[in-house]
């Protein structure tokens, strides 16, 4: 990989990373269904006249916009509400051996003594984050999110099936699922959440940076860019670099949240990304490729 492209890669996953507080500071203003419609939305009208539009993956889009955008979005932005961005990204990296473990139940994919060591390291280091005392506080939170990550994983499965009517590429994957998720979200805002309208004529200037990066900066430039070095360079090359997200969002909630980082933080979190970093390492098999390249659609 050149210097150029590292450092591209670098800036996607700052861009990944900082996005969990950044979407923390949208939820402080807007009621997170709402933030999660207009940014998709946004995000859906923006990329869809560059996107392919096959009408026979439109079915499959559909069922890919329920789980991954509208429940799995759902309940990250849920979780963000009481959760740290620091230990909100770190469970979501749960998706990982969630997608190894109905790989094995569906699709009857053996895994290998990487795979349960990754597995138990991962589950072991979400434990730890859970007994934290500011996670313990907002536990059910927390289960959101790592609920989030099984939708994630069923999603997972829903992508190795859309290439079977014919191949679809990743941005047009986002496209579309972004656009399909908008409404559905808007229907949960207007049964469940209230005042929202108030709220975005209220929003302060902050609460605008936070929506505009959401959508430029994640659902747009990271995304073209990233789909760019996917297709440039093999997968072996790009995923261990996914690993930096949860350390960045470390960072961003300490400088823009003035979130802490304790001890069982860095040990839960270190336990859990190790891990996630062996499962990836010795998977052989479709979860090692789809993974990385596909588990940032509209992060």
């Amino acid at each position: 990989m050149t210097l150029g492209d590292r450092a591209l890669v670098l800036l996607v996953m700052a861009i990944w990373g900082f996005n969990y507080a950044f979407a923390k500071l949208g939820l402080l203003e807007l009621p997170p269904f709402s933030l999660l419609a207009i940014r998709f939305f946004l995000v859906g009208v923006l990329a869809v006249p560059f996107a392919r539009t096959p009408r026979r993956h439109l079915p499959r889009l559909f069922g890919l916009s329920v789980v991954f955008g509208t429940l799995h979005f759902g309940l990250v932005y849920l979780g963000l509400t009481r959760v740290d961005a620091a230990t909100g990204a770190v469970l979501v990296q749960l998706q990982v051996p969630f997608a190894a473990i109905l790989s094995f139940l569906l699709l009857r994919e053996r895994p290998g003594w990487s795979w349960l060591g990754g597995a138990s390291l991962a589950f072991l280091g979400a434990l730890l984050l859970l007994g934290e005392p500011r996670t313990s506080a907002n536990r059910g939170h927390a289960f959101l999110i790592v609920l989030s990550a099984v939708m994630w994983a069923v999603s997972y499965l829903q992508l190795k099936g859309m290439q079977k009517p014919g191949p679809l590429d990743s941005f047009s994957i986002n496209a579309w699922m972004s656009l399909l998720s908008a409404p559905q979200l808007l229907a949960l805002s207007l049964v469940f959440e209230h005042g929202q309208l108030r709220a975005l004529r209220m929003m302060s200037a902050l609460g605008w940076v936070s929506l505009a990066y959401q959508v430029l900066c994640v659902g747009l430039l990271a995304y073209v860019i990233w789909y760019r070095l996917i297709v440039k360079y093999p997968v072996s090359t790009t995923s261990p670099f996914t690993l930096t997200i949860p350390v960045l969002s470390s960072m961003a909630g300490a400088l823009l949240l003035g979130e802490p980082i304790t001890g069982r933080f860095v040990v839960g979190a270190g336990v859990t990304l190790a891990g996630v970093g062996l499962l990836l390492r010795g998977s052989k098999g479709p979860v090692k490729r789809v993974v990385p390249t596909e588990q940032r659609i509209g992060t």
